[in-house]
């Protein structure tokens, strides 16, 4: 889903945005620990938001992390993971899960050679900003 926020319109953005479904496609999908990934952009980056189910880890199925991929628009940056709330960030601390999920991250977007082909088009939508 790509959650086009307010009026504002960048440079290439919607070939950042075919760019961000391609990326998506790659992301981790189990149902029973990741949730649906929802799209957004900056002028600098691509956000993709996601959660993390913890309820076989805690015994508590109420135990979610909510977390923000940042993907920059520079090709030689890597991605971050944001937490984006308190819980979600002692969760994050106490089980480590930061870590897993960069792992896991890119884990899926290498195995399927889709992460060097992003960066390639990226840089070619640089070129012309």
């Amino acid at each position: 889903m790509i959650k086009r926020v307010g009026s504002i319109v960048y440079k290439h953005q919607e070939e950042w945005y075919q760019q961000a479904e391609q990326l998506r496609r790659f992301f981790p999908r189990n149902e029973e620990m990741f949730g649906g990934w929802i799209i957004s952009q900056t002028h600098s980056s691509l956000r993709f938001q996601g959660e993390y189910y913890l309820g076989d880890y805690t015994n508590n199925p109420d135990d979610v992390a909510f977390f923000t991929l940042i993907f920059p628009k520079d090709p030689e940056k890597d991605f971050t993971i944001q937490f984006n709330n308190r819980r979600s960030r002692d969760l994050a601390n106490k089980y480590c899960i930061r870590s897993y999920l960069k792992a896991e991250i890119s884990e899926s977007l290498f195995s399927m050679h889709s992460y060097n082909s992003f960066l390639l088009s990226a840089s070619n939508l640089l070129r012309y900003e």
